[in-house]
């Protein structure tokens, strides 16, 4: 509907039958006028809500493929450092297994050669049959080992070792009075025997642990009995020199060993 001023008000007079037709017929074309003005501004104003809702509504739009995408990276990042860790893991663990195999290796034979030179100098007795007293298992190396606990203490040294071997025949023979785990390597047996209150000295005796610290890594015994001749038979494990099977890691034992060389733990 569309009003011109002046031209709307001379034909709304010429079609008028008085005066007050005409101011009728004036009021309805204004307020005619009035409703169109005021429906105009309403869909101005509804549409400009409507842009504003677009817009609003596109922003959440965005920001939610903004939300898509960081969670999808935070899941591609989250793959990748398990992808990470659990390559690192198998790789330390073989780094671990190769090392503990290498420093097993270094070990028995830094022992070796200690106990080849004890051999060489004298005193080191006679390899002879002897009788293994304790319940053995077999171990990662295939030889009989001393089991991993004894009369309910628990021993923390290596299996097939000359440390698990004194430690076990210590506690069978004096009971779980006595306390031989976490005394460290060989040659550390001595002073952490003393620290803990047992003799010890240069005379040895049945039942005793005999100790020295020569070498990188000592050694350790056990004192089956003492001759006339005041010589020791022993027996012993991780002594390649008078084990049965020639070989690390087994049971062996000597007669008519040299005490000198050592020191003895004491239990009595």
């Amino acid at each position: 509907m569309h009003f011109e001023e002046k031209g709307d008000a001379i034909m709304i007079l010429a079609g008028s039958k008085s005066i007050s037709d005409f101011a009728e017929r004036q009021t309805r074309v204004d307020t005619a006028k009035s409703q169109v003005t005021i429906s105009a501004q309403t869909v101005k104003s509804i549409k400009q809500d409507l842009e504003k809702q677009k817009v609003e509504v596109e922003r959440v739009i965005a920001d939610q493929q903004i939300q898509r995408k960081a969670i999808e990276d935070k899941k591609i990042e989250q793959q990748t450092l398990i992808i990470k860790y659990r390559d690192n893991a198998a790789a330390f663990a073989l780094e671990a297994a190769t090392s503990r195999e290498e420093k097993i290796k270094l070990i028995n034979q830094e022992y070796q050669n200690h106990l080849l030179s004890l051999r060489n100098r004298g005193g080191f007795g006679t390899v002879a049959d002897g009788y293994n007293s304790y319940e053995a298992f077999i171990g990662n190396y295939g030889f009989a080992c001393p089991r991993d606990n004894i009369r309910g203490i628990l021993d923390t040294y290596y299996t097939c070792q000359c440390t698990s071997y004194a430690a076990y025949k210590a506690i069978e023979y004096w009971g779980p009075r006595v306390r031989v785990t976490g005394w460290g390597n060989a040659y550390s047996w001595a002073s952490a025997a003393r620290a803990l209150g047992y003799r010890v000295d240069r005379i040895p005796s049945a039942n005793s642990i005999g100790q020295t610290a020569s070498g990188a890594w000592g050694h350790v015994f056990w004192v089956e009995s003492v001759n006339t001749n005041g010589t020791i038979n022993v027996s012993e494990y991780n002594n390649a020199y008078s084990s049965r099977s020639g070989q690390w890691g087994d049971f062996g034992y000597r007669v008519g060993v040299n005490p000198s060389e050592y020191y003895f733990i004491h239990f009595d």
